[in-house]
């Protein structure tokens, strides 16, 4: 899931709990933010992430050397 929301989290636990579904993972929820609990939260077959999901060392690798494209652009541009 890319954006919070796109997912109805109420549904989804409904689907979990029934069995509808093996399991669920997001990183990116409903509502984000201090005291903003999941639905999904005390489900054992959810996984919830603090939206850490581009975190890994070859994104962050990727997103340097962006970086580093778009200063080369703007330094070299006349």
């Amino acid at each position: 899931m890319a954006r919070g929301g796109i997912v109805d989290e109420i549904a989804l636990s409904e689907v979990l709990r029934r069995g509808g579904l093996a399991g669920a993972a997001l990183d990116v929820h409903q509502e984000e933010g201090d005291n903003k609990i999941s639905p999904l939260a005390d489900l054992s077959n959810a996984i919830l992430t603090p939206h850490i999901g581009a975190m890994t060392i070859d994104s962050q690798q990727e997103i340097g050397r962006r970086i580093v494209g778009i200063i080369d652009d703007f330094s070299c541009s006349d």
